[in-house]
């Protein structure tokens, strides 16, 4: 038994052995296949990192490789250069054209001016280099040499839209170079017009195309003000002569009509009511004649035919007085069948107040001392009744 058991244990220990053997080279065999992945790796890195951006973008495919996209080339008439630069180096970079190869396919686009130029300077001084031409175009049709593209730049002002202001910014500062972002941003804001670039202000852009943005924007709100200011005065320009017709159709249609004017009464046409303007009174005063007879005045002066006295008051109440008179039957009656000249008697009169034309002296009347009133605005001669009584003057009524 135990002879068995000793046969038995060499063998298992043998087949472990064998077992880690056979582990280990396995384990060796991959790490050569990763030592050698590795390094293939490495020197594909090193490929990547030697290569240019361009190489990096299209890889190793081979020159001027037709792609899926088919680009056209710009044609070249003299205008625009450093636009038409731009274009063909894009259409070279997507295509992967080298440089020889450049420049036959520009000559063969380009147009008028540009051909016999492009002739004449291949005979002298053929061009070498893409970039050797490109040079050569933008000193024959591009800005002047001595033009300062910062300086325009600068000094430009937003004249029409806030787009075609953005155009000629970008236009410009495309020529300019070692401005950073921050710049052209102030310079682009500050050529705004006042009340846009006081708006954008506020919102401080951080870059070109917000500016741009937040400009279009504003421009917005204030061309639709203007045109709704516009459209109003326009509107009340356009309902402004109806307005008027319809006014002077109004003014000429009243809704009342106009009462009939009332006829003048018998009293205001009676011819023997005799009224002195200031003129005439002023030259029987002069002549010494009274204001309402032919006879000379003096302080005995009485005119004829006195019967009727008439109360005269001021011009501003003389028409509704004879309103009042028209009214009365029996003064209408009487004015209508009397011929005898009318008696006036003064407002300062009956009150005793003086004014112009008013003289006021001292007299006496049987010894007795008196105020007598001269006004020009009287006919006859009058005497408060308490006075004559007190007096013992004798008093007769005048005949009707």
């Amino acid at each position: 038994m135990a002879s068995s058991s000793e046969t038995k244990t060499p063998s298992a220990q043998e087949e472990m052995l064998l077992f880690q053997a056979t582990i280990l080279e396995r384990m060796e065999r991959l790490e050569a296949s990763s030592d050698a992945k590795f390094d293939k790796l490495y020197a594909a890195m090193d490929v990547l990192i030697n290569q240019s951006p361009k190489k990096q973008h299209h890889g190793t495919r081979a020159p001027f490789q037709v792609r899926n996209v088919k680009l056209e080339f710009p044609r070249f008439e003299g205008t625009n250069v450093h636009e038409w630069i731009f274009r063909a180096e894009q259409f070279f970079e997507y295509y992967d054209t080298p440089d020889l190869d450049r420049l036959t396919i520009a000559s063969v686009h380009l147009d008028k001016d540009v051909v016999p130029w492009y002739q004449m300077v291949q005979r002298t001084h053929p061009f070498q280099s893409w970039i050797e031409f490109t040079r050569a175009l933008e000193l024959s049709f591009g800005p002047s040499v001595y033009d300062c593209p910062r300086a325009t730049l600068f000094k430009l002002n937003q004249t029409g839209t806030v787009a075609e202001y953005y155009l000629k910014f970008t236009t410009l500062a495309n020529r300019v170079y070692g401005l950073s972002n921050d710049a052209l941003i102030d310079c682009f804001v500050s050529g705004l017009h006042d009340e846009i670039r006081r708006d954008v202000l506020i919102h401080t852009p951080s870059s070109l195309v917000k500016a741009f943005s937040l400009a279009k924007i504003y421009e917005e709100k204030y061309t639709s003000t203007t045109n709704q200011k516009k459209l109003n005065t326009t509107n009340y320009s356009t309902n402004k002569p109806s307005y008027k017709s319809e006014i002077q159709t109004r003014d000429s249609a009243p809704i009342l009509q106009t009462p009939p004017t009332r006829p003048m009464s018998q009293f205001q046409k009676n011819p023997n009511i005799k009224r002195l303007s200031p003129a005439e009174r002023q030259v029987r005063r002069d002549k010494g004649l009274c204001y309402w007879c032919d006879e000379k005045f003096s302080f005995t002066h009485k005119c004829p035919n006195r019967q009727l006295m008439l109360v005269q008051v001021d011009d501003d109440e003389e028409d509704k007085l004879f309103d009042e008179m028209t009214q009365s039957p029996d003064i209408t009656t009487n004015s209508l069948t009397t011929n005898s000249p009318e008696h006036h008697l003064s407002l300062n009169a009956m009150k005793g107040n003086s004014n112009m034309g008013v003289l006021r002296f001292a007299g006496s009347i049987e010894h007795i001392n008196v105020q007598i009133l001269i006004d020009g605005g009287s006919s006859d001669n009058f005497l408060q009744p308490r006075i004559a009584k007190f007096l013992r003057l004798p008093i007769e009524p005048g005949p009707q």
